[in-house]
């Protein structure tokens, strides 16, 4: 099992890896800039009890990968992102006087304090019940006995990252617009001033002024989240730009990664489907490959193996954004500057399009859910989605129309296009032309150059007249392939030089293939 692209530890293989374990509340954070220029959060605990290791100062510091300083941030997938007040149990590693979460995000067992139940808080509805995260939609919570000031009151949602098992407790700050005695509106978060805290799907809990909780009985639908950042106590947009000299991304590989062909064919169908669902401008550089792994804030977005041990234990892979911030007209919003992804080079992976055996990884669906990250989607608690929390072995998520993941990716696109301000930063991004989106089989065979296919009409209902002129047509086979290269149908034509196809699909861009003992051409068909 994988939680985001993570291999869930046991408590005994944590406890293995840990130095010291202890109890501890987050008392204060700060953020700082390492001499590679990438951003870390200092997280000061207070130690209520040690469970393993000695001479453990009352006081310590945890140090955690990402955050905000000034106007730039990096956004770790997975990351460990603590919030000031939490408590729980640390699993660390000690260096010095540093202490690092093992295993990252899952060197911190989150606890959840006990509250008295209210017997005179209710909540009689939540209104409206299916909505979106980091989007700025707001709801309405209605009932009674919530305080007529909002104090230390707090609204708590489904924890996305852990499949709803979990709450996450939105602490007082700018996502909530109205706390009354009978009423509280807030927008629906998935970031707070501390941090990455993801509201998923399911009942919600409220936190009166007086410390009593109540649940409701309805159950909240978050049809997918979005990214967004909270600096200065202001709600920050984040946007895709036009980075590259194609108005998008380009991944460099490492020569590892670039090397691997497998692995290079099943990132190309991975990066297809979103590109030819979303139009989200990235790349893939096949031909200039990183001979060094980049720092995440280099400029340059790149993909690789792990070839520095720069995976914390456990994980499949890890995406890490980087953005930059402009103001305008005094909103701070944001802007991906770049983009990282590193798979785990020791995994057993399936880099096939077969179904991978019960011990293995499937490498697309660990890839589409990478490239979820870069289209600023967080997590969801759809168990079919991409973009829910974990993976198992010998299970693949390749489809994107299981959950709203699709329409998270198509509402980035459109916020990207036209944000309604100017950056000064990068330019907007450049969406791609649907019909030229893919990357998978749109190259024509060399064997087969000097041969014609024509096929028309091109676009169509679904209705198209294949013409060749292959100099051995005696047997062809004419195959066709939806966009991320899986077989749709196929048949053998003896003694023909043309035929009509009538395709019931839905409206899309495919690949008609028409192959002998010679050669292969690929053609590419829409289908309106």
């Amino acid at each position: 099992m994988a939680q985001c692209s993570t291999v869930l530890l046991t408590t005994e293989e944590k406890s293995l890896q840990a130095d010291i374990i202890f109890e501890g509340k987050v008392t204060s954070q700060s953020c700082y800039v390492d001499a590679a220029e990438n951003i870390h959060t200092v997280n000061n605990v207070e130690v209520t009890s040690v469970i393993k290791g000695i001479s453990i100062p009352h006081h310590l510091q945890v140090y955690t990968p990402g955050g905000i300083l000034a106007d730039r941030a990096q956004l770790y997938f997975p990351g460990l992102n603590l919030q000031v007040g939490e408590q729980g149990m640390f699993y660390c590693t000690q260096k010095e006087n540093r202490y690092y979460p093992v295993a990252l995000s899952q060197g911190f067992v989150p606890y959840e304090i006990e509250s008295e139940k209210s017997s005179a808080a209710q909540i009689s509805a939540i209104s409206p019940l299916n909505i979106t995260a980091g989007t700025q939609e707001e709801i309405t919570i209605t009932g009674t006995d919530f305080g007529n000031t909002q104090g230390s009151g707090s609204v708590s949602f489904r924890n996305a990252d852990n499949g709803g098992a979990g709450w996450i407790t939105i602490a007082p700050g700018p996502h909530y617009t109205l706390w009354s005695n009978n009423m509280i509106k807030m927008l629906i978060p998935t970031y707070t001033q501390n941090g990455i805290k993801v509201a998923g799907s399911g009942n919600v809990k409220v936190t009166t002024a007086l410390g009593e909780t109540v649940e409701s009985a309805e159950q909240l639908n978050i049809h997918y989240a979005l990214s967004e950042l909270v600096y200065n106590d202001a709600i920050g947009k984040i946007s895709l730009a036009g980075i590259d000299t194609n108005g998008g991304y380009t991944l460099q590989m490492s020569s590892l990664f670039g090397q691997n062909q497998e692995a290079v064919n099943a990132l190309k169908k991975a990066m297809s489907t979103w590109r030819c669902n979303t139009g989200i401008n990235i790349s893939l550089d096949t031909i200039n490959y990183l001979h060094a792994i980049p720092s995440y804030n280099d400029g340059r977005s790149s993909v690789s193996f792990d070839e520095q041990g720069l995976l914390p234990s456990g994980a499949l892979a890890t995406t890490v954004i980087s953005v930059s911030a402009c103001s305008n007209e005094g909103i701070v919003n944001w802007q991906l500057s770049e983009v990282d992804l590193i798979f785990s080079s020791s995994a057993l992976w399936n880099m096939g399009s077969g179904q991978p055996y019960a011990n293995h990884f499937d490498f697309e669906s660990v890839a589409l859910h990478e490239l979820g990250h870069v289209h600023l989607e967080q997590h969801n608690n759809n168990t079919e989605s991409v973009m829910y929390y974990r993976i198992n072995s010998g299970e693949t998520k390749r489809n994107l129309f299981n959950d709203g993941g699709l329409d998270g990716g198509i509402e980035v696109m459109q916020n990207s296009i036209n944000p309604g301000y100017n950056c000064g930063n990068y330019p907007h991004i450049t969406p791609l032309n649907l019909s030229n989106c893919s990357l998978v089989g749109i190259e024509d065979n060399g064997q087969a150059t000097n041969n014609t296919v024509t096929i028309f009409p091109n676009p169509s209902q679904g209705i198209f007249t294949v013409n060749w002129n292959i100099s051995n047509h005696k047997n062809i086979r004419m195959s066709v392939y939806n966009q991320v290269g899986e077989l749709i149908s196929s048949s053998v034509y003896t003694g023909q030089t043309s035929a009509v196809l009538n395709l019931q699909l839905a409206p899309g861009v495919y690949f008609i293939e028409l192959a002998d003992k010679e050669g292969s051409v690929t053609k590419k068909i829409i289908i309106q």
